[in-house]
């Protein structure tokens, strides 16, 4: 099952924090880290709902819906523990984004188009700013929660 283009949380299989851009910041390079799940009500929710939009085939690109910058992956460093933060849009693969399902059908691993590796939450750790990483990892067989994802429609 593909997700459908749309406005999500992205959250974290094991921890159940999400994806959040920091402060909902528009400068290039800001931080994406782990953060509890906010309400809908609160001001700063923005900085964690994400557009998620089908480009071709199973890419995507995800955009944070308050500051309009996008998923990236920094300087398409393959290195495990490369930063993902949000970038202005550009046309470049490191903006681009493989969701596929998990052969356990329970999550999504989000794959870099330009790397090949993994959307990590580091060490799967629960805490509140908790970095997201780009990560080598095993893809859709992957028993491990730092790289499972499930996206929660807003």
């Amino acid at each position: 099952m593909s997700i459908q283009s749309g406005v999500y949380f992205i959250q974290n299989a094991g921890t159940g924090t999400v994806l959040d851009l920091e402060n909902g910041s528009s400068a290039n390079s800001t931080k994406v880290h782990g953060y509890q799940k906010r309400e809908l009500s609160d001001n700063w929710v923005p900085a964690q709902l994400w557009v998620v939009s089908l480009v071709e085939g199973n890419l995507y690109t995800i955009e944070n819906t308050n500051s309009r910058t996008y998923l990236d992956l920094t300087a398409s460093n393959v290195a495990s523990g490369t930063p993902i933060i949000g970038y202005q849009g550009t046309s470049n693969p490191n903006q681009r984004w493989a969701i596929l399902r998990n052969s356990a059908d329970t999550a999504y691993v989000i794959q870099n188009q330009a790397t090949g590796t993994f959307v990590d939450l580091l060490d799967g750790n629960s805490a509140n700013l908790t970095p997201v990483n780009g990560w080598a990892g095993q893809g859709v067989t992957t028993p491990n929660t730092h790289q499972l994802w499930k996206f929660i429609g807003a």
